[in-house]
């Protein structure tokens, strides 16, 4: 199976032709990605995105944090190599990055406090630049009033 899909991502038109193939049955997905699943003596394989390592046809924070976590060391589609190579590394992070976010939607909420609360934080109050600059002159002023004296 490797072999097979190797070789079609080694071809210019990526997997059109050969034994696997495919005729983009759905819109944007550019790849056919695997996953050998041990537990049920099954090989699962999925036309998707370069990225989405865990094959729900979403590049996200899930898949890199797979990529991550398999980074530098051998593997196969499942662990982030989606280039075929047999080693998870910069061009698989390249794949990844290239179609973030792809086929995700709306991944973080509508809004801001609602992306924060997907990663298990709570409201963050950032200080306005202004009130920074300001609170930096403080110092300032507290030396020139002391020469004055």
């Amino acid at each position: 199976m490797k072999n097979t899909l190797t070789a079609g991502y080694g071809q210019a038109t990526k997997f059109s032709t050969g034994p696997l193939r495919t005729t983009n049955p759905t819109g944007g997905a550019n790849a056919l990605g695997w996953r050998d699943n041990t537990a049920n003596t099954e090989v699962i394989i999925a036309y998707t995105y370069y990225g989405d390592a865990d094959l729900n046809g979403q590049v996200d924070v899930a898949d890199l944090g797979i990529l991550a976590t398999n980074w530098q060391t051998s593997g196969d589609w499942g662990k982030a190599d989606f280039d075929y190579s047999g080693f998870i590394d910069v061009a698989d992070l390249g794949l990844l990055a290239t179609n973030w976010q792809a086929g995700v939607g709306s991944p973080l909420g509508p809004n801001f406090a609602e992306a924060l609360a997907s990663f298990g934080l709570g409201g963050v109050s950032v200080p306005e630049p202004a009130v920074l600059g300001l609170l930096a002159l403080i110092p300032c002023s507290l030396k020139r009033s002391g020469r004055r004296r």
